[in-house]
């Protein structure tokens, strides 16, 4: 174990970029497998695909399936940095392999966040626990969706976050809030942090402005907008995705009141059991470890309150995309919570033994939830 982990220390730079080129080729071939079998049944690489082919073809932002502009239903700015690579590329392969790659590469900055903390060869750990998450997994290979480029860009925001590199943080939170409206609120929750961590103002005040402001105007303003020009309607509030919190009240101050006015009877929608399944699913693979800092796990807040309080039963699965937006904030908690583990309990467990106990959680739960990523035998045999 010494000699694997001494190897590890030595070239843990260059294992990491196997390990991502391994699973972005791997899962590449996977949804290329998958598109040509014509297993791709809902709508969301269609819709994208469409959007992009519209763009290219003169009708920038042309959404046909609700027929009207996108930002009716979601506020996409980074189509406009995707659409000129489709113009070259003009394929639904392309979005399969942008996924695939930029999901990848996100476990460069989680690398880094943890080599800062842990050393090389635990970093190298953690990052491979990464690409063998089940949520990583599942949500590669259902259709396609363009915050899952987030991942990517909130890791490298969390990592220079650490660094206190302010405009390189500055410019991948922008990048994050460019893929979704509600990333706003995740942006918000990372000057919340900077708080708790007692940094300075730019690191406190403008994020929560500039996250605050964006998951406002978005969802208040630029949806409700561009949702009157759509002429199919699916409901007059504005915002179409209100109707999966529609049992807390009507409109967004309306659930906000339903959900603050009666906290027993949100804790009890949040929290039923077949919920605090999903919550074990997600949280096992990492050894339960993100629950030990528990001030970096709040920065997902709006994100988990986002999954739990949705009446639509698909939110609080791993086998979709929606817990692709928590995966940065779980992996930075649990680097933290390691970090803690390491540090408090030195003289009683080693380094060693936290990255086999962490290793063993993540291969288990990974083949336990049948990830992809552990059914490959299945796929290509």
């Amino acid at each position: 174990m010494k000699k694997i982990d001494e190897f590890c220390q030595k070239y843990a730079d260059r294992l990491i970029w196997v390990f991502i080129s391994v699973y972005i080729i791997i899962f590449s071939c996977l949804c290329f497998m998958k598109y040509r079998s014509f297993h791709y049944f809902d709508w969301d690489l269609a819709s994208d695909a469409i959007v992009l082919w519209n763009g290219v073809h003169g009708r920038m932002l042309y959404y046909p399936f609700l027929d009207g502009n996108i930002f009716g239903a979601h506020i996409y700015l980074i189509v406009f940095l995707v659409t000129p690579l489709y113009a070259i590329f003009q394929t639904p392969l392309l979005l399969l392999f942008l996924q695939s790659l930029f999901l990848g590469m996100a476990a460069y900055p989680l690398y880094l966040i943890a080599r800062s903390k842990l050393g090389k060869s635990f970093a190298l750990v953690i990052a491979a626990a990464y690409l063998l998450y089940p949520p990583l997994g599942f949500s590669n290979l259902f259709e396609t969706h363009f915050d899952s480029y987030a991942v990517f860009f909130l890791f490298f925001a969390l990592y220079f976050f650490e660094a206190e590199k302010f405009w390189k943080f500055l410019v991948f939170a922008l990048l994050a809030v460019s893929c979704k409206e509600n990333i706003g609120a995740a942006i918000f929750m990372i000057g919340v942090y900077g708080l708790v961590r007692r940094r300075s103002a730019r690191w406190t005040l403008l994020p929560m402005a500039l996250g605050a402001a964006w998951f406002i105007i978005s969802i208040g303003t630029l949806v409700p907008m561009f949702a009157k020009s759509m002429k199919v309607k699916l409901n007059s509030e504005g915002y179409m995705f209100m109707e999966h919190y529609g049992h807390f009240g009507k409109g967004i101050l309306g659930i906000a009141k339903g959900i603050l006015s009666e906290p027993f009877d949100t804790i009890k929608f949040a929290f039923t059991p077949g919920k605090l399944s999903y919550l074990a699913q997600i949280f096992a693979p990492l050894a339960f470890t993100p629950l030990l800092a528990p001030s970096a796990l709040m920065m997902a807040i709006p994100l988990f309150m986002q999954n739990l309080l949705s009446s639509k039963w698909t939110f609080t699965s791993i086998h979709y995309h929606y817990t692709a937006l928590l995966i940065p904030f779980m992996f930075f908690a649990s680097v933290l919570g390691i970090e803690r583990i390491s540090r408090d309990a030195k003289p009683f467990v080693k380094k060693i033994n936290l990255k086999v106990i962490f290793l063993v959680a993540a291969v288990a739960s990974s083949i336990f939830l049948e990830a992809p990523q552990m059914r490959l035998y299945e796929i290509f045999r």
